[in-house]
């Protein structure tokens, strides 16, 4: 029995690359389920499939995530605070820096993709010889931080103009904004380069400040969450025989959250799977 003169369209695969530049992948999925025919030529092959869902458009599906997991102070509503967290296929232009994940291959933007410090809120400046306030989220945790630019702390660097766009991994993070406790700040590229293979997260060190402190402490919940501590009997017996060439970690934050773009849906995997 012929195919439907429909489906027959839809399987022809350089239409299906067409296609998917006009839909989100959730929808190329979804036509792949409507038949057998469909359902073959989408995911006949895994390089088929990614090729498709690499030219799909992101569906936002990060910022909704971060709008869930990230909750705003008290000082957000009792001050003219700005949101700039949007999904850069909403924006207009839409933001062209969309890459597939590197887990699931979904085309993922730069506001739905994992970053370690997301900079989401701002305050502009009531004054012209003030500077604007910025303040944003570690990952996925839900308390708000305080972020300093360079400008702040008289270091070279402007935010000014550009205080509509995100600095997400920038700057200097400060204690949470609705927390009590005090904590020097930190240069957040310092955190997210500390080698985490030669200890825990420490920062800066201060004799009145708890361990971990009040800045580094949601880095250091998921950096020691994910690690494997082994003596080294244990480490020669199973992770040199299973793999010669591996030695002790020496990763940073960077380098498994920035120089991978991973979206926020994989990163909550990863985490569900420790």
């Amino acid at each position: 029995k012929s195919l439907p003169h429909l489906l027959q369209i839809l399987t022809q695969y350089g239409i299906l690359e067409c296609l998917a530049t006009h839909l989100f992948a959730k929808d190329i999925l979804s036509l792949a389920r409507t038949a057998k025919a469909a359902h073959q030529a989408i995911l006949c092959s895994r390089e088929s499939r990614l090729n498709l869902l690499k030219k799909t458009s992101c569906d936002g599906i990060g910022v909704r995530i971060r709008q869930v997991s990230h909750r705003k102070s008290k000082f957000f509503y009792a001050f003219d605070c700005r949101d700039n967290t949007r999904c850069g296929a909403a924006q207009e232009p839409p933001n062209s820096e969309m890459y597939p994940c590197v887990s699931c291959g979904v085309t993922t933007c730069q506001e739905c993709r994992t970053h370690c410090v997301y900079q989401s809120h701002y305050q502009l400046a009531d004054e012209e010889d003030e500077l604007p306030c910025f303040s944003g989220f570690v990952l996925l945790d839900e308390h708000e931080m305080a972020i300093l630019s360079p400008e702040h702390l008289r270091e070279s660097g402007s935010w000014t103009t550009t205080v509509s766009l995100p600095h997400h991994d920038q700057g200097f993070l400060d204690s949470p904004l609705d927390s009590g406790a005090f904590s020097s700040i930190e240069l957040i590229d310092e955190i997210i380069d500390t080698n985490l293979g030669d200890g825990e997260l420490k920062g800066t060190n201060w004799s009145g400040s708890p361990h971990p402190s009040a800045v580094v402490q949601a880095f250091w919940k998921v950096s020691e969450r994910r690690k494997r501590n082994l003596c080294k009997g244990c480490f020669e017996d199973t992770m040199l025989a299973a793999c010669p060439s591996q030695g002790p970690c020496c990763c940073t934050l960077r380098s498994h959250f920035l120089d991978r773009w991973l979206c926020l849906r994989c990163y909550q995997r990863e985490e569900k799977s420790i």
